[in-house]
């Protein structure tokens, strides 16, 4: 059942990017990138959103420290560092997906890295999932998200200062150098990558 609905999810992933793209007119290694992103999308919803629960199992909605700040005492360093690198990609993932500036894409980001916590809290109140909500945990997946909105910072400024990468060509890694350079010239992500 659960394999069955990652697959569902994956599905109407690829035929969303597949329109998207295809009505944008992106070339083809942006959607190999698209196609791998799909990868890291599948892993966090089997991470973060599955197992559902299955009838007449009992779980918890929330415990007494959900709504507590307290990270020392609720949380292992193993947990806090799980939840930031949960989120951690969609950071770097994302300005290759959307064509966005730099504002916008950081929002965007928040807004999707906090999105994974607000599904949990919609599973835990129709009583399908077996999550529980934490405000630590919206608060480390949003930190996560913002990490990963500076590595991808890091690699823009990076690809501009490298003057040996190749300008031109028609692969992922053209794709991508391109995309960091827009990025980094204060352009949206995606300026320019259409298929001529």
């Amino acid at each position: 059942m659960i394999q069955y609905n990652i697959y569902i999810g994956e599905t109407v992933y690829m035929a969303v990017i597949a329109v998207w793209g295809i009505r944008r007119r992106y070339p083809l290694s942006w959607f190999l990138l698209a196609a791998l992103s799909g990868l890291y999308f599948q892993l966090l919803s089997a991470y973060a959103v599955f197992p559902l629960v299955r009838m007449g199992e009992s779980f918890i909605l929330w415990s007494p420290d959900s709504f507590s700040l307290d990270f020392a005492n609720a949380y292992s360093t193993r947990q806090i560092i799980e939840n930031l690198i949960l989120t951690l990609p969609m950071g770097f993932v994302l300005p290759f997906l959307l064509d966005q500036g730099k504002r916008r894409r950081f929002f965007t980001v928040i807004a999707f890295s906090v999105g994974v916590e607000m599904v949990q809290l919609v599973g835990v109140l129709l009583r399908i999932s077996f999550h529980t909500f934490d405000i630590k945990d919206v608060m480390l997946n949003a930190a996560g998200g913002a990490a990963g909105c500076g590595l991808f910072w890091l690699f823009c400024r990076a690809a501009a200062a490298a003057r040996f990468l190749p300008d031109g060509g028609h692969g992922p890694l053209a794709l991508m150098i391109r995309v960091a350079r827009n990025c980094a010239a204060g352009r949206s992500s995606l300026a320019g990558i259409e298929r001529r």
